[in-house]
């Protein structure tokens, strides 16, 4: 007696190719601003300097233990 075997539909693979946009590469040039530091030598006819005394206002804010005294009376019998 022989088995029959089922057959079994097996769907096949496809490619598919499609059309892809590609960006094109470009080559920039870029200035970056590097923040250097600079002697300069100028000629002055005099050179003064002076103190100033400036002052500014600043709040301060500080939490304070507060003392409070009650007075209690108390009735005392004998």
């Amino acid at each position: 007696m022989q088995c029959e075997v089922p057959v079994v539909a097996v769907p096949r693979l496809q490619t598919v190719r499609r059309a892809v946009p590609r960006t094109p590469y470009q080559t920039v040039t870029k200035t970056i601003m590097v923040p250097t530091t600079v002697l300069e030598t100028r000629q002055t006819q005099l050179i003064e300097y002076r103190d100033q005394v400036r002052e500014r206002a600043v709040t301060v804010y500080e939490q304070v233990p507060v003392t409070t005294y009650d007075i209690i009376e108390e009735v005392i019998c004998q």
